[in-house]
Parts: structure tokens; sequence; C-alpha cells
């Protein structure tokens, strides 16, 4: 079986599976990653899917475009045995090490919101939250 999801104004995704459950979840998966209208933090419609790489490691990542904002999302990957799959980094637990330490003032919120964070994950990278 096959179907199409319409995950944003310009974005058409197909997806396969054998079982219902089995296109269930691709459609879950697909939504999950790729429907995502607007940024979590002003609201802006015009976000941008983007990868960067930086020492050898992949970061993938969706960035509002409005430069008064200038927002990101940032995703991680699954491991084994579900490599190459993303999901948005929503909750506090889900942030990396040095994740945590750059956003630790969010953890406050986080911890009185089921682990989860402000604005759908979605920040501002600042220059004074660097990590030591």
């Amino acid at each position: 079986m096959k179907a199409q999801i319409k995950v944003g104004p310009k974005l058409i995704i197909e997806v396969e599976g054998a079982t219902h459950t089995d296109l269930f979840k691709e459609l879950s998966q697909a939504q999950e990653v790729f429907e995502h209208e607007q940024c979590g933090k002003c609201k802006n419609t015009d976000v941008r899917f983007v990868v960067r790489e930086v020492d050898k490691n992949l970061y993938f990542e969706l960035h509002c475009r409005n430069p008064q904002c200038r927002a990101r999302l940032p995703f991680g990957q699954a491991k084994e045995p579900n490599k190459g799959q993303l999901y948005p980094k929503r909750k506090f637990l889900s942030l990396g090490k040095n994740e945590q330490k750059q956003r630790a003032n969010e953890k406050e919120y986080a911890d009185k919101h089921f682990g989860y964070l402000a604005d759908n994950g979605w920040h501002k990278w600042e220059k004074d939250a660097e990590p030591e």
C-alpha cells in the first residue's frame, strides 16, 4: 500500500507499507519530522530544513527564516534498530549533554511541564549560552 501526505504548502511525501499498521507507522514518522508549518517562537511560516556538518557529525534542524527571530528546532537521530529515523527534540532529556548545558535556562520550564520544552522545542541560539 502507498499513501501520499501533504505535510506543508510545498511538500508532499509518499510513504509505503505492507500492512495498515506499517503504513500508519510510516505516516506517523513522516508527519512528526516534516509537518512543521511555522516557527514555534515567532509563528513565521517561512521555515527551512537544514543539515549542518560539524566535526564529521550531521545535525538536522529546522530554521526560522524571519531575520528578527532565526530560531531553530533540532532533530535527534534514532539509534539501532531504528537508525536513520529522526525525531524533533521537544523534551529537555532528548537534548544532548552540550545542548542541555546551552539550554540550561529552559530546564525549570521543562521540569514544570512534564519534560517538554517551551515553544514546542524551538529556541534561539545565544552566544553567551555556549558551554565552557
